[in-house]
């Protein structure tokens, strides 16, 4: 039924599609071994009838919200990769941007190469809808600020705020990276 290697760690089982209601479904957890992190699991759910997919990516073990804090100082520090879950934000202060979820949020894993292209897209989108020149100015200094950050010519900040605790960022340097624990909104 799969082409998943055997392993105890993966599990795959029918489930009804949550968007159109088919029995074809079938949820896949495969349980992850991250070094310096608890539990992972890996979640993907997939129709045959409807197409609809879905990934995400969560902590086995009950975890408060957090932010992580790594700072950018080297192209080395260019290999961290950032696991978001569905309820993470991405900040990165140099650039006053924030990665939020939308609609139901997706899980991600990139590194901050990729962090940094997602951005220059987006923002390459915003240029082109920018409706005066002070705004075609404000992202064209953004721009060019993400291409001084992709050659790593200045240090920058990665952070990654999650009120479920399930994004971390997986660090280069592990000596660097600040985990502060937030408080649980009531």
């Amino acid at each position: 039924m799969s082409d998943l290697p055997p392993s105890h760690d993966y599990k795959v089982e029918p489930i009804t599609c949550p968007v159109c209601q088919s029995a074809t479904a079938t949820v896949i957890t495969h349980i992850l071994d991250i070094p310096y992190y608890d539990d992972y699991a890996s979640i993907s759910i997939s129709c045959r009838d409807c197409g609809y997919r879905m990934n995400d990516f969560m902590n086995l073990q009950s975890k408060p919200p957090t932010r992580m804090i790594y700072p950018i100082e080297s192209e080395k520090d260019g290999r961290t990769k950032v696991v978001r879950s569905r309820e993470g934000i991405v900040i990165i202060p140099e650039l006053a941007i924030r990665i939020e979820p939308t609609g139901d949020g997706t899980t991600w894993i990139r590194n901050i190469e990729g962090i940094l292209e997602d951005i220059q897209q987006k923002l390459s989108i915003s240029l082109a809808y920018s409706e005066t020149e002070e705004e075609r100015n404000t992202v064209k200094a953004r721009i060019e600020l993400v291409e001084q950050l992709k050659e790593y010519s200045q240090p920058f900040t990665i952070e990654v705020e999650d009120p479920s605790g399930n994004s971390i960022i997986l660090p280069v340097d592990e000596t660097k990276l600040q985990i502060i624990e937030l408080p649980v909104d009531e």
